[in-house]
C-alpha cells in the first residue's frame, strides 16, 4: 500500500505538469481512478482551462478534453463545469466584428452538451450591449447592425435577450438621430437597412427610421434655402420621400388658402353696392354690416380681410 501511495504522488506530480492532450490520451489516462491523481486531474483541468482566452482555444479545449471526459463520470463533470466556465469568459469580451464573423463557431459551442443555452445567450447579449457603450455613430451602428444579423440568423439568443438588445439599440441610436447632422443621417438611413427582418429588430428599424423622419424634417425646415445632400432628394430613399411629402404638402396648403381668398373675393364682387337712404332718412334695406357692403372697388388686402372675417 506504501508502493501504491508513492506511486500515485508520483503521478500526481506528472499530471500538475501535463498538457490537456496527455491527460487524455497519454500513459496518465488509465490511471485517473485514483483520489490523488483525480485531485490532480481537476487542478489540471482548472489551470488549462483558465489559460483559454480566445474562440480557437475554446475549440481546442473541448476536442482535447474529450478523451478525459469520456473517461470518468466525475471528471466529466469536471470538464463540462471548466468549459463553461470558460466560454462565458471569452464570449463575454467578444468585439462586435468577430462575433459576427465566428457566428458558425458560436452556434456550434452553443449546441454542447457542457452549454447551458440561455447562460450563454445573456453572455452573448452582454457581449452585444458592451458593444453599444461605445460612443455612437453611423459606424459603430454599422459593426452593431452586421452582429445583429448574424446572431439573429443563427438564433444565438433568447426571445428576452434579443428584444433587450433590439430596444437598446433602438433607445442610443433615437437619441444619436435627435443630434446628428444631415449627412450621418444618410449613412444611420444605409445601415438600418442591414438589420434583421425577423421579431423584434422589424418593429426596431420602423422606429428609429420614425425618428430619422422627424430629424430630417426639422433639417429641412432650418436648412429650406440651402440644397440638401444627393442622398437626401432620391425618390426611393426614406429622407427624401419625406421632404417631398413636405414641400407637397406646404404647396397644396398654400394652394388652397390662395383659392378661398379669390372665392371669397369673387362673391363679394357680386354682391350690391351699398344702397342710399330714403327721403324719410330710413334706409331701403336693412342696414348690413358695413364690412360686407365695402365696394367692389377695394383693394386686394380688403379682400384677405372679408375672407378671413368670413
Amino acid at each position: 500500500s506504501r508502493v501504491r501511495g508513492v506511486v500515485a504522488e508520483a503521478l500526481a506530480m506528472r499530471v500538475r505538469r501535463a498538457s490537456l492532450l496527455e491527460l487524455g490520451v497519454g500513459p496518465l489516462a488509465g490511471v485517473t481512478g485514483e483520489p490523488l491523481v483525480h485531485a490532480a486531474v481537476s487542478e489540471r483541468l482548472e489551470v488549462l482551462s483558465s489559460s483559454v482566452t480566445t474562440l480557437t482555444e475554446v475549440t481546442a479545449f473541448i476536442k482535447q478534453s474529450e478523451p478525459v471526459r469520456a473517461s470518468d463520470k466525475v471528471l466529466a463533470m469536471v470538464v463540462d463545469n471548466m468549459l463553461g466556465g470558460a466560454v462565458q469568459r471569452v464570449v463575454v469580451g467578444l468585439p462586435l466584428g468577430e462575433i459576427k464573423t465566428s457566428a458558425s463557431t458560436l452556434a456550434t459551442l452553443r449546441r454542447h452538451p457542457a452549454i447551458d443555452p440561455t447562460i450563454f445567450g445573456l453572455t452573448l447579449g452582454e457581449a452585444m450591449t458592451a458593444g453599444l457603450a461605445e460612443e455612437f455613430s453611423a459606424a459603430s451602428a454599422r459593426a452593431f447592425v452586421r452582429a445583429a444579423e448574424a446572431v439573429s440568423s443563427h438564433k444565438l439568443l433568447t426571445p428576452e435577450m434579443g428584444a433587450y438588445v433590439a430596444r437598446l439599440f433602438a433607445a442610443q441610436a433615437s437619441a444619436y438621430v435627435s443630434v446628428a447632422p444631415v449627412d450621418d443621417l444618410n449613412s444611420l438611413v444605409e445601415v438600418l437597412g442591414g438589420l434583421p427582418q425577423a421579431a423584434p429588430w422589424g418593429e426596431i428599424r420602423e422606429n428609429v427610421m420614425n425618428s430619422v423622419a422627424r430629424r430630417a424634417g426639422v433639417l429641412v425646415r432650418a436648412r429650406s434655402r440651402a440644397p440638401l445632400p444627393r442622398a437626401l432628394s432620391k425618390e426611393q430613399g426614406r429622407l427624401g420621400q419625406i421632404s417631398s411629402l413636405m414641400k407637397r404638402m406646404h404647396a397644396i396648403d398654400a394652394a388652397v388658402d390662395t383659392q378661398q381668398v379669390s372665392l371669397a373675393c369673387k362673391e363679394l364682387a357680386l354682391l350690391p353696392p351699398r344702397p342710399g337712404r330714403s327721403a324719410s332718412g330710413g334706409s331701403s334695406l336693412p342696414r348690413q354690416p358695413a364690412l360686407l357692403w365695402e365696394p367692389p372697388e377695394r383693394s386686394v388686402s380688403s379682400c384677405f380681410l372679408t375672407a378671413a372675417v368670413g
